[in-house]
């Protein structure tokens, strides 16, 4: 992890998510397959944000939690808990916000606990964002539940449509091309060049665009800086 930290700090990402947390239905939450306790993970949290953040181009490390819809389920049932954890590795670490990866599970009862999530979170002055792809009524509600988040990654690589996306949320939040993201997966055959030129081309017609993210670091390994670079030369 600090060999994987080293080479993000100096590429040219602003923004790293440390996936994947999940929650079971205990309440206990795990990082990966590690359960989070005093005893575990805090090497990791002590070191990994400050060692992203060493070259000063790494602004913001979040925490991401998901993909599965039973983490959702879990975290409904043990939000008061969930919260106290959570709201301690926010505090006492150098984590600027959380990531919602909801994939599953899109219930009314979810639906209200990451709207309460992402107030909390939002009074606390951390960054919140989602990554959505599907479900597009569902995320629609919750915007309208809460106005808190800062941006959604949205996954282009799980077939969603970025116009179809910003003409859904017309309304709902002020500029929908400067709040979602497009999201590539190099572990789809997508080189650096092929990045550039699919935001080149998706900001000919979309010009607020103004980010992008790349899934995942697996993928890109020995390959950052290249990634980050193509990134930006697409966006500019």
């Amino acid at each position: 992890m600090a060999a994987s930290a080293q080479e993000l700090a100096q590429a040219s990402f602003g923004t790293v998510l440390l996936g994947q947390w999940h929650v079971h239905p205990d309440g206990s939450i795990y990082y990966n397959n590690t359960r989070y306790s005093q005893a575990t993970l805090p090497w990791v949290l002590s070191h990994v944000p400050g060692m992203l953040k060493a070259n000063g181009k790494v602004q913001q490390v979040l925490l991401s939690f998901g993909p599965f819809g039973a983490d959702f389920d879990a975290i409904t049932t043990n939000l008061v808990a969930f919260k106290a954890t959570v709201g301690q590795l926010l505090q006492q670490y150098q984590l600027d916000g959380l990531d919602f990866d909801i994939e599953g599970d899109y219930t009314s009862a979810n639906l209200a606990t990451l709207a309460d999530l992402t107030n909390w979170a939002h009074s606390l002055g951390k960054i919140v964002m989602a990554a959505p792809y599907t479900e597009t009524q569902w995320w629609q509600s919750l915007l309208k539940q809460t106005s808190n988040f800062n941006w959604w990654n949205l996954q282009l690589y799980g077939g969603a449509d970025y116009g179809d996306w910003v003409q859904g949320l017309q309304g709902l939040t002020s500029n929908p091309q400067s709040f979602l993201t497009c999201g590539y997966k190099p572990a789809n055959g997508l080189s650096p060049t092929e990045v550039t030129t699919a935001l080149q081309d998706t900001r000919k017609q979309y010009a607020g665009l103004s980010g992008a993210f790349i899934w995942r670091y697996e993928d890109i390994r020995g390959q950052a800086s290249a990634y980050a670079a193509a990134m930006i030369q697409g966006m500019s």
